[in-house]
């Protein structure tokens, strides 16, 4: 069985922006901070499309 993440708090954007300058030019963390903002905006678009889906289905 996996074992459970920790707990921690997420990273603001501007935490997200701090690590992208400090950390310009290394190609791995440029990468995550891509990652956490491109899966945010997927979270974000299927939120969107539930909530449709969702007020569409109580109009019913």
């Amino acid at each position: 069985m996996a074992k459970a993440l920790p707990e921690f708090a997420p990273l603001s954007l501007k935490e997200l922006r701090s690590l992208w300058k400090k950390y310009r030019g290394n190609e791995d963390i440029e990468r995550l901070v891509l990652e956490v903002q491109f899966s945010r905006g997927v979270i974000n678009e299927i939120d969107d499309y539930f909530k449709i889906i969702h007020r569409t289905w109580r109009q019913r």
